[in-house]
């Protein structure tokens, strides 16, 4: 008697926000990338690669594609490392840090009123770090933010007000000492 055997496979379709491990067999090369919100991923130095909404398969047929001039015996080997829901992160000068989920169309603006990592007003200047570059952007700025995207936020220097009072009332009992003692006042 012959059976008929069905085998059920399940194949992870990539998402935005995923994190992969590239790696290309038979070479010296390794990345981690996230996946963008346009569904591309960076893979340097061959630039950006749409894997987003793919299968782990065609994927991997996309990326080899790509390396294929460079590496044409390359096997590439692709692993789903973090499969997460997109997050911004968010990072203070003053030590605080926090995360928000990301949602489509989301301003630098949405992420830190989300956030509350810091009060709004006290921001002076937003430095957004994505695909290894900086940028100093203005708190208001309307800039949309992507996955994986690092918010840094420079905070207003806050005045301590208890420091300059020590140094007002030093420096006046300073003054008295030397009016008493006549070096100044004549």
């Amino acid at each position: 008697m012959t059976g008929l055997f069905l085998v059920a496979l399940t194949v992870d379709t990539i998402r935005t926000g995923d994190i992969l491990s590239i790696r290309l067999g038979g070479y010296d090369y390794e990345a981690k990338v996230v996946v963008r919100e346009d569904s591309t991923v960076l893979l340097q130095p061959f630039g950006y690669i749409r894997v987003g909404g793919l299968d782990i398969f065609s994927a991997r047929d996309t990326i080899f594609a790509r390396v294929k001039d460079y590496y044409p015996s390359a096997v590439v080997i692709l692993d789903i490392v973090n499969r997460m829901e997109p997050v911004v992160y968010l990072a203070t000068s003053d030590g605080n840090n926090a995360s928000v989920p990301y949602r489509k169309g989301m301003t630098i603006r949405d992420a830190i009123l989300l956030s509350n990592v810091a009060p709004y007003k006290d921001i002076r200047l937003v430095e957004l770090y994505r695909d290894s570059m900086r940028f100093e952007l203005d708190r208001n700025a309307a800039i949309p933010v992507m996955p994986g995207d690092l918010l840094y936020l420079r905070m207003a220097r806050k005045i301590n007000w208890q420091m300059v009072w020590m140094v007002v009332n030093t420096a006046t009992s300073f003054l008295t000492l030397l009016t008493v003692l006549g070096v100044v006042g004549r």
